[in-house]
């Protein structure tokens, strides 16, 4: 039975981002939903952090601070442990919630059927130097979402309300993972609980050369791991399995590590070797273009040992 107004714990964990940090805050504090706590996560942070938190003076806030940086797995695992909220919700440092986030998503859950366990949202995708309005993620999946997040978590990330049971059913974010830890945690609930979704864009992530999407070590290292994890359930997939070899081919091309990118697209090949293709089309014509005109050619490259 749904309670009137239960505790929403919402999870935001930071790391030298204090003025992003600042706002994302605020866009929390801000929410019509007033029964919350805002649990901040300082992943061991070397700027003015902490004291922008402690400057908002807002008794709904608990501050956590690691002395050295554990990653954003780590970091939202200890907002869950320190969590007392009925249903739990995450925002990103780089991210702005639209006032009436959480009511409107708490709303879904409490209309919607026992079996749902997630309620997500669409999104704005905006340029943090600007404001420009780049893209929405405007998602209609729904209902028992099983296998559908073999390719990519396909929802738009951190976007979502759930129940604090899902995770005790599921356990907490994977802290091997380096990126891809939204994809993994919604595959893992998509396992348990169906989705539902709020037909409106009300959270505004912003694109910067800072974020985890243009760190190819954390890319490379995150989809790798996820490929190990799930294996055997991919390999029941072949077309799966090919395209998260491909894409850390690709990854790995883009880094300029040619000799690695080339070793995934082989195992790619091995499996169809009509792959080869699609990998050459790519080398010649996509490749060429997201170097010289994508906005993200600005990636963080990682230095192989």
């Amino acid at each position: 039975m749904i309670k009137d107004n239960p505790l929403i714990s919402v999870i935001m964990p930071t790391y030298n981002r204090s003025n992003m940090a600042e706002n994302a805050a605020k866009s929390v504090l801000e929410q019509s939903y007033k029964n919350i706590e805002l649990i901040i996560i300082d992943d061991g942070s070397s700027d003015k952090t902490k004291d922008v938190i402690n400057g908002l003076s807002d008794a709904r806030i608990k501050y956590i601070r690691h002395d050295t940086r554990k990653g954003g797995s780590a970091a939202r695992n200890t907002g869950i442990k320190a969590s007392r909220g009925e249903y739990l919700s995450f925002i990103d440092d780089d991210n702005l919630w639209m006032p009436d986030n959480l009511e409107l998503q708490y709303k879904a859950f409490s209309n919607s059927s026992p079996d749902i366990g997630i309620v997500y949202v669409w999104q704005e995708i905006r340029s943090f130097e600007n404001n420009e309005l780049l893209w929405k993620t405007q998602p209609t999946l729904k209902g028992n979402l099983k296998g559908q997040f073999l390719y990519g978590q396909g929802i738009g990330g951190m976007n979502f309300l759930t129940k604090r049971e899902c995770f005790n059913k599921i356990g907490l974010f994977d802290e091997e993972l380096k990126a891809c830890q939204d994809w993994d945690i919604l595959k893992r609930l998509s396992e348990h609980y169906s989705f539902d979704f709020v037909p409106k864009e009300l959270i505004v992530y912003y694109i910067h050369q800072e974020r985890i999407s243009t760190n190819l070590e954390s890319l490379i290292l995150g989809r790798t791991r996820m490929v190990e994890k799930y294996l055997d359930e991919f390999k029941l997939y072949p077309e799966v399995l090919i395209t998260h070899y491909k894409r850390i081919g690709k990854m790995y091309c883009i880094n300029g590590t040619w000799e690695h990118g080339f070793e995934w697209f082989r195992k790619a090949i091995e499996i169809n070797m009509f792959s080869i293709f699609k990998i050459i089309a790519w080398l010649i014509i996509d490749y060429p273009r997201l170097k010289l005109f994508s906005k993200d050619k600005y990636f963080k490259k990682y230095e192989i040992e």
